[in-house]
């Protein structure tokens, strides 16, 4: 398989890489996963996650362990969506493409841990937005997009 450069998801993985961000959650593993392989991937998915795979649910409606993901507390979630993202009162309004990123997104930690950096437009159906951890890299706003 070619790294495709000019596909989105490989320009997330590179821009990730570059803020030193070392681990993300996402449910979209596969292109970022092989692009930048030595960032820990936390699949929220559950296929390449044993634990989470473990975890009541199909592949599509999984619920991560709330604990688990704490204790892994990844650098950087990257959430996907078919609709662009909306500014709202000062908040972020993504509408998650799969329940188990609904769910992470749904717990109280999620907010208080993680911010919103920017989006990454895939194609005019498919976004992926990126929230970096509260003190991880890329979470000082350097690397947002479209600066």
């Amino acid at each position: 398989m070619g790294e495709r450069p000019t596909d989105p998801r490989v320009k997330a993985a590179k821009r990730l890489e570059r803020a030193g961000v070392k681990s993300i959650g996402t449910f979209d593993v596969g292109l970022v996963g092989y692009v930048a392989p030595d960032i820990a991937i936390v699949d929220l998915g559950g296929l390449t996650d044993r634990t989470i795979g473990r975890a009541p649910g199909y592949y599509y409606n999984k619920r991560p362990p709330p604990e688990y993901l704490l204790s892994r507390a990844p650098d950087a979630y990257l959430i996907t969506s078919l609709a662009m993202p909306k500014a709202e009162g000062g908040d972020i309004l993504v509408p998650p493409h799969y329940e188990p990123e609904s769910y992470v997104m749904g717990q109280p930690w999620f907010a208080e841990q993680y911010s919103f950096v920017g989006v990454f437009k895939v194609n005019d159906a498919y976004f992926l937005t990126w929230f970096a951890r509260k003190g991880a890299p890329g979470s000082d706003g350097a690397e947002k997009l479209g600066r």
